[in-house]
Formats: C-alpha cells, structure tokens, sequence
C-alpha cells in the first residue's frame, strides 16, 4: 500500500511542482492559442478594410464625367430699324454679335425670322382703320441678313446659315440686318423674333 500512495504522491508533486514554477496548463494554451488565431482574423479583416476604401475611393475619381454643353450669347438684345425717311432699304442701327463658347463638336448655327406684326399703329385721326381688319405683317422675305464671312446680304424667306460647323472652342460671328420698306407698309410699330439654333454635330 505505501507504494501504491507513493506513486500518487508523485503525481500530486509533479502537477504542484510545474504551477509552482509558472508553466501553463493544457486549457490554457488552448485557450491562448484561439485568442492568437482570433487577433490574426482581426488583423487580416483589418488590412481588407483599408484595401477596400481605397478601391472605392479610386472607383469613385474614375466615374466623374464632364458633361457635353454649348452656350450661345448675343448682343444687343434687340434689333431695330428707322424708317421714317420712306421707301426704301433700311439698315438696323446696329449689328449684332453672336457668341458660342461650347466643349463639343456642332454642326453650326442658323439663324431664322417670324413676320413682323404691326402691333402698335399709327393712323391718322381722320382715317382710322376698319373694324376686324387683320394685323398687318411684314414678310421675312423683305428681311435680310448678313453674317462675318458672307459678300452679299441674304432674304430670311428661309432659314440663314450664319456659321458652319465647329469643334470645341469659343467662336464669335457679326451679324447686320436689313428691311425692305415698301410704300404700302402701314405706320406704325412692328414686331418679330429671330431664333438663332445650334446643329447637331454629323455622325
């Protein structure tokens, strides 16, 4: 029987003698060895993250766009002619200047005209006009125009080509106009529009 409890005292003295000197038990390095497995996971997860926002902020500069435009100015505002000396050619007061300042390429710019409306007559007080008569208008083929580059004046009748087609920059184009004043042409004040359109670029 001594033998017997000699060799469990053994055991007992060999377990209090490796606590005694401060070495680790099997559940603790167990227990170590998945905290170290877990700060591993968390450093790797880590380095994913960091690799991530910078794809993403890279993605982010590759998708900016700048979008196509075109701008197109002009000054004066308005055009107008005197004809108070009669019949006759009549030149506007002052030429207009059309800007286009664009970052793509176009086709050109045409330029075309309503009739002028007399809107604001000047009768005499004897001679008022007749109820329901229609506004009187003055047809755009009386109109003229002429733009930088052209030798001779155009009728608006139709659509005008002030500028052919351009590619990306800043252009800038002289136009004069001009009115054919007939003898039959009321008194008055006269009204109408011009429309400046950019063309499409050709394909």
């Amino acid at each position: 029987m001594r033998g017997y409890s000699g060799k469990i005292g053994t055991s007992a003295r060999c377990g209090g003698s490796a606590a005694g000197s401060g070495g680790a038990t099997a559940d603790e390095l167990i227990v170590a060895g998945r905290i170290l497995r877990a700060l591993v996971w968390l450093a790797a997860l880590a380095v994913l993250l960091v690799l991530s926002a910078v794809r993403c902020a890279d993605a982010v500069t590759t998708k900016v766009q700048v979008k196509p435009y075109i701008e197109v100015t002009h000054q004066p505002s308005e055009i107008q002619f005197n004809s108070s000396t009669g019949p006759g050619m009549r030149d506007a007061a002052m030429s207009m200047t059309v800007k286009v300042d664009t970052n793509a390429n176009f086709g050109g710019l045409i330029l075309d005209a309503t009739v002028l409306t007399l809107v604001e007559p000047k009768f005499p007080p004897d001679e008022p006009p007749p109820p329901n008569t229609p506004p009187y208008t003055v047809p755009t083929s009386r109109l003229y125009v002429k733009a930088t580059g052209m030798s001779s004046y155009v009728a608006m009748a139709q659509p005008v080509a002030v500028m052919g087609p351009k590619g990306p920059g800043h252009y800038e184009v002289t136009l004069w106009f001009r009115l054919d004043v007939i003898v039959d042409d009321l008194p008055g004040r006269y009204h109408g529009t011009c429309n400046l359109t950019v063309l499409p670029a050709a394909p």
